[in-house]
C-alpha cells in the first residue's frame, strides 16, 4: 500500500487559469497479472470433447484453427462436428467456417501470407470401426475464409503431416509420409510443388515406422525418428529412400519429435510412466546428439516454438495432472511452468499446439479453449485505485505496446473513459468477449494511462503505454 499524488498542469488549456494542482491521495494496491490470459472459452459448438488441435496466424490479426479429436489414433468418438475457426482480430474472437461430421481436422502448413492447407483424418463409430478411413487435405487461398474440398482424398492408415514438412526456400513443395492399405510395411509419401494445390504419390524404401517425426534440412536430405529400432534416428535422401542411420542413447524414439531451430534439431521423447524422458540437441544436422535435459514427470512434448537461439516455448502434457505450457530461456537446459490447462487429465484436450506471433505473444489451444500471452509470459503488476470499491479485474499486458485485455472475475458491465497523466480524454472503444474486454491502444502516444470504469461498481487501472 502506498500514497500517491498527481500534478496537472492547466496553464494551457484556459489563458486565465495560471496553474491548478490536484492532489489526488489514494491507496494504491498492487496485484501480479496472469502470464497468460483465457483469450475464448468456448470457441467450438457441439460436442464439448472436442480439442483445438492446431493453429496458425498469418499475421497479428488473420488466424485460423484446426478443431476435431485430440488423439485419434487411440479414441473412439461418436460423429460430431469437427471445425475450423478464422480469427480476424488477434484471437479474440472465432468463427466458425468449416463443419465436418466424419473428418477430425488435425493440422495446419502455411505456405504464404494467404494460403494454408489443412488436413482430415478418419474417424471412428460407437462400434470402433472407421466411419471413412480416409485422409483429406483441405486448401485456402484467402487466409481461411474458403475452402477447397476437392484437393485430395485418399484411403489411408497412418499420416504425419508437420509444418516442418516445407522442404525448400521457397515454401512451394512439402511432403507426407503415410502408410496405405496396400503397403502396410512401408512408409510411402505424398508430395505437392504448387502450395498443396495438387498432389502425387512417391514410393519409398522406409520401413513402417511407429508414428514417425520428419523433419527436412533440405531439399535433398531429412531426418526421420521413430520405428522398429528405437535407438535410432534415419536419413533420407531425395529419392526419399533411407540413406544412413545414427544411433541416439535413448530407450525410445517411437514417438519422439523433432523440431527445428536455425541449425539446430531438439529431438524430444516420449517414455512409459516409470522412465525418463530426454531432450536432445544436435549441431550437425542428426549426425550426433547431446543429452541437454531430463525430466522424469512430463510425459510429451507436443510443440515447440523458438523465439531466438535461447527462448523456447513447449506444450506438455504430464501423466499426473499437469498439462500445459513451459518456457526455457537458456536454450532448454531448464524449463519453468507458465500455464496449466483448467482441465482435468484426458488425451483428447492436451495442449497440442503453440503460435508464436513475433517477440512476445504467444498463442495456445487446450480443450476448447484459446489461451494467450503478450509480453512473453512474464508476470506484471498492475495497479488499481480504491480496492475495497472496484470490481476484480487484471489488465494485461503491462506496459503494452498495442492491446491490452482486462479481464472481469465477475458479472460486471462498465463503461470505459481513458485518460493520460495531464487529465487529457482519449476515445477508447472495448471488444467484449464472454471473459472480458480487449482493446487497441497502438494509436496512443508513449505515456502512463488511466483507464476508468463506470458502472455498478467504479474502477480505475493504470497502464504504461510504451
Amino acid at each position: 500500500m502506498s500514497v500517491f499524488i498527481i500534478t496537472i498542469e492547466f496553464s494551457m488549456l484556459k489563458p486565465f487559469i495560471k496553474s491548478l494542482i490536484i492532489f489526488s491521495i489514494g491507496f494504491i494496491y498492487s496485484s501480479a497479472s496472469a502470464q497468460w490470459t483465457t483469450v475464448h472459452s468456448s470457441p467450438i459448438i457441439g460436442d464439448s470433447l472436442q480439442n483445438i488441435n492446431d493453429i496458425f496466424f498469418f499475421d497479428k490479426d488473420h488466424g485460423i484453427a484446426a478443431c476435431g479429436f485430440g488423439d485419434h489414433y487411440y479414441h473412439r468418438i461418436n460423429p460430431d462436428n469437427s471445425q475450423i475457426l478464422v480469427t480476424q482480430d488477434g484471437g479474440y474472437t472465432w468463427d466458425t467456417v468449416m463443419i465436418s461430421q466424419i473428418v477430425s481436422f488435425e493440422s495446419i502448413i502455411d505456405f504464404d501470407e494467404n494460403t494454408a492447407i489443412v488436413s482430415g483424418s478418419f474417424m471412428y463409430d460407437n462400434a470402433g470401426y472407421p466411419m471413412d478411413s480416409s485422409f483429406l487435405i483441405l486448401r485456402t487461398t484467402d487466409r481461411g475464409l474458403t475452402w477447397d474440398t476437392t484437393i485430395f482424398k485418399n484411403m489411408v492408415v497412418s499420416f504425419d503431416l508437420r509444418r516442418d514438412l516445407l522442404i525448400n526456400n521457397n515454401d512451394s513443395t512439402v511432403l507426407i509420409p503415410f502408410i496405405s492399405s496396400d503397403t502396410l510395411n512401408l512408409f510411402n509419401f505424398l508430395v505437392s510443388r504448387d502450395k498443396g494445390l495438387t498432389w502425387d504419390t512417391i514410393p519409398s524404401s522406409i520401413p513402417h515406422l511407429v508414428r514417425p517425426s520428419v523433419t527436412f534440412l533440405n531439399d535433398s536430405m531429412g531426418i526421420m525418428s521413430g520405428g522398429n529400432d528405437n535407438s535410432k534416428v534415419y536419413f533420407i535422401n531425395g529419392r526419399m529412400q533411407i540413406s544412413d542411420s545414427a544411433m541416439v542413447d535413448t530407450l525410445n524414439l517411437s514417438n519422439g519429435r523433432m523440431f527445428r531451430n536455425n541449425s539446430k534439431i531438439y529431438l524430444t521423447t516420449s517414455q512409459n510412466r516409470s522412465n525418463y524422458n530426454y531432450i536432445y540437441e544436435s549441431i550437425d544436422s542428426g549426425r550426433t546428439w547431446n543429452r541437454i535435459r531430463l525430466d522424469s514427470n512430463y510425459y510429451f512434448i507436443h510443440e515447440m516454438v523458438f523465439q531466438d537461439d535461447t527462448t523456447f516455448y513447449a506444450s506438455v502434457n504430464y501423466y499426473y495432472g499437469y498439462n500445459g505450457i513451459l518456457k526455457s530461456e537458456d536454450a532448454g537446459r531448464t524449463w519453468q511452468k507458465q500455464k496449466a490447462a483448467p482441465i482435468t487429465f484426458d488425451s483428447a484436450r492436451w495442449f497440442l499446439n503453440l503460435h508464436l506471433i513475433g517477440n512476445d505473444t504467444v498463442y495456445v489451444g487446450g480443450g476448447h479453449q484459446f489461451f494467450a500471452t503478450y509480453n512473453g509470459g512474464k508476470t506484471t503488476v498492475g495497479l488499481s485505485e480504491n480496492q475495497k470499491q472496484q470490481a476484480p479485474i487484471q489488465l494485461f499486458p503491462n506496459p503494452v505496446k498495442e492491446y491490452f485485455t482486462i479481464e472481469i472475475t465477475e458479472k460486471y458491465d462498465p463503461t470505459f473513459q481513458l485518460y493520460n497523466a495531464f487529465g487529457q480524454q482519449f476515445p477508447i472503444t472495448p471488444v467484449k468477449s464472454d471473459v472480458g474486454y480487449r482493446f487497441n491502444v497502438g494509436y496512443l502516444p508513449k505515456g502512463v494511462y488511466f483507464l476508468h470504469m463506470v458502472g455498478e461498481k467504479r474502477s480505475a487501472v493504470k497502464f504504461i503505454k510504451e
